[in-house]
């Protein structure tokens, strides 16, 4: 080999480990970079999943007054449901009621015919008293 052989080649090898020191620095600026963002990521990640857990429990105890709530109109409306009569007992008391009513309307209607009967017999009885009174006392004040 020529003297300008060797030196070709050493220059040659010379540009290739400086390639090879240059892909070797990108490489690992590279996975530098690659590493950071990971971690970036990670952190990111991270954050998310805090969020997202203190928005669950936020929505876990919003739901759960809600659900109590619900609980409580519930038992109102039952409490409330107790105190109601059925409507088939309405019905029937109503027509109890109104089968009362109307006996009493017939029983007033037959009282103020039997009532009016009766004050005027009371009155022709009155009449006839007097009338025999009268006469006892005419027949008396015409035998002395």
């Amino acid at each position: 080999m020529s003297e300008s052989d060797v030196s070709l080649r050493e220059y040659f090898e010379a540009l290739l480990r400086e390639k090879d020191a240059r892909d070797s620095q990108r490489y690992d600026d590279q996975v530098k970079a690659v590493g950071a963002a990971l971690l970036a990521q990670q952190s990111a990640v991270a954050a998310a999943l805090a969020a997202a857990e203190k928005a669950v429990a936020k929505a876990e105890t919003a739901t759960e007054k809600r659900f109590e709530a619900t609980n409580e109109f519930r038992a109102q409306l039952t409490d409330q449901a107790g105190t109601f009569m059925p409507r088939v007992e309405a019905e029937q008391r109503l027509s109890t009621l109104s089968d009362k009513i109307d006996e009493l309307k017939t029983a007033v209607s037959e009282g103020t015919g039997r009532s009016s009967g009766f004050s005027a017999g009371w009155v022709y009885l009155v009449q006839l008293g007097g009338l025999v009174t009268g006469l006892v006392v005419l027949y008396a004040a015409l035998r002395h």
